[in-house]
């Protein structure tokens, strides 16, 4: 008992402390020095000398506050912005008529579109503000009309970005800038429309369920101020004349004759995935989806819409595979359909019109590719 403890030498016990306090100082600031930052090897050291001179429970206390402080200071460093994007390289998944992509690719800077990501706190969400800021305070030429913040990404946010988001609005009112927020959890949502941000509880016209359907929307209202009055004629042509050169123009008219108008109601469904290889079909009039159906069932996935203007069931009419997707009238649809027989007839009767299709075809197929390849240049710089 005590009386043993007592027959201990004091030099004993107080070197066996000595040697642990050596110990754990040796460990933390020689041995683990090489695993620690400049500034985490500060904290440390200021720690330490807390402890020296006001003891070890102030010390903790000290040392908890640090930390605070050094993961809030490390985790603003991480930017809330993953992403800055214009409209004329991130587009919606709507397929558009080559005249309509050209007005996009020549207005499309109006759209600006921020992808947000991790937690929103104070010392992430002051990022945001200047990064909106220095976009709206741009020459007039060149600042956006309309702002699209993505928040599918977002993890969380406090009182602090509630107030960031609110100090936003007001400067996009002062431009005469349209915000619009896309992929709202339903928490962030419910907060947004207590505080006043969302003034609109319909889906649709301030807030979006996806980045796409809200893409959607801010590029028809940019068509709807620089699409020319003659624009609907230039779909019902398929092709806008300055498409063809002079010799096609005179081809184009041989080419129509091989194709068969046929309307469609509103929710027809014109191609069925996994069907046989679909006839070439061109939009005149009216839109049209594309859904795959999900292979855990529910609803089916949109892929993408087409405007008139746009073909369907090309890859499937020139491989000669199965439909991997399904195609359904969103209203009623008008559309010039070529059959593979029809096809095989025109390249027999009359090859410059096959060429002329091939060639127009190509170029619809070219010009996604670079409008993706554009895309995965903008993400990866």
């Amino acid at each position: 008992g005590q009386g043993l403890v007592g027959l201990i030498p004091r030099a004993v016990t107080g070197g066996l402390l000595i040697f642990l306090g050596l110990s754990l100082l040796a460990n933390w600031i020689l041995d683990q020095r090489a695993y620690l930052t400049p500034l985490e090897f500060t904290v440390l050291l200021a720690i330490l000398l807390c402890t020296m001179v006001a003891g070890w429970l102030t010390a903790v206390v000290f040392g908890l506050l640090l930390a605070v402080l050094l993961f809030t200071f490390d985790y603003s460093r991480i930017s809330a912005v993953r992403s800055v994007l214009s409209g004329r390289t991130r587009r919606s998944n709507v397929d558009r008529s080559p005249a309509r992509c050209r007005i996009l690719d020549r207005y499309g800077d109006a759209i600006l579109i921020i992808s947000l990501q991790g937690h929103l706190f104070f010392g992430t969400a002051h990022v945001l503000l200047q990064t909106i800021r220095g976009h709206l305070c741009m020459p007039v030429e060149r600042r956006p009309r309309w702002v699209v913040l993505d928040m599918r990404l977002i993890s969380g946010l406090d009182a602090s970005a509630i107030y960031t988001f609110r100090r936003i609005t007001q400067i996009c009112e002062e431009f005469s800038v349209k915000l619009h927020f896309t992929s709202i959890d339903p928490g962030t949502l419910a907060v947004l429309r207590r505080t006043g941000i969302l003034s609109s509880d319909a889906e649709g016209k301030e807030w979006f369920l996806d980045l796409e359907h809200g893409l959607e929307f801010c590029e028809n209202e940019l068509l709807a101020v620089h699409e020319p009055p003659d624009a609907d004629r230039s779909c019902k042509l398929l092709f806008a004349r300055e498409d063809l050169s002079e010799r096609e123009q005179q081809i184009y008219p041989r080419l129509l004759d091989y194709f068969e108008r046929c309307t469609w109601a509103a929710g027809t469904v014109i191609i069925h995935q996994g069907g046989p290889p679909a006839d070439l079909h061109f939009l005149i009039a009216g839109r049209v989806v594309v859904e795959r159906e999900r292979p855990e069932g529910g609803a089916p996935m949109r892929l993408r819409k087409m405007d008139p203007g746009t073909c369907i069931g090309e890859i499937s009419f020139y491989l000669g595979s199965l439909t991997s997707a399904s195609v359904v009238a969103e209203d009623q649809v008008e559309a010039l359909r070529l059959s593979r027989r029809r096809l095989q007839q025109m390249e027999e009767q009359d090859p410059q019109a096959a060429v002329l299709l091939h060639k127009l075809v190509a170029r619809q197929l070219g010009e996604r590719l670079v409008a993706t390849n554009r895309l995965a240049m903008e993400l990866a710089g």
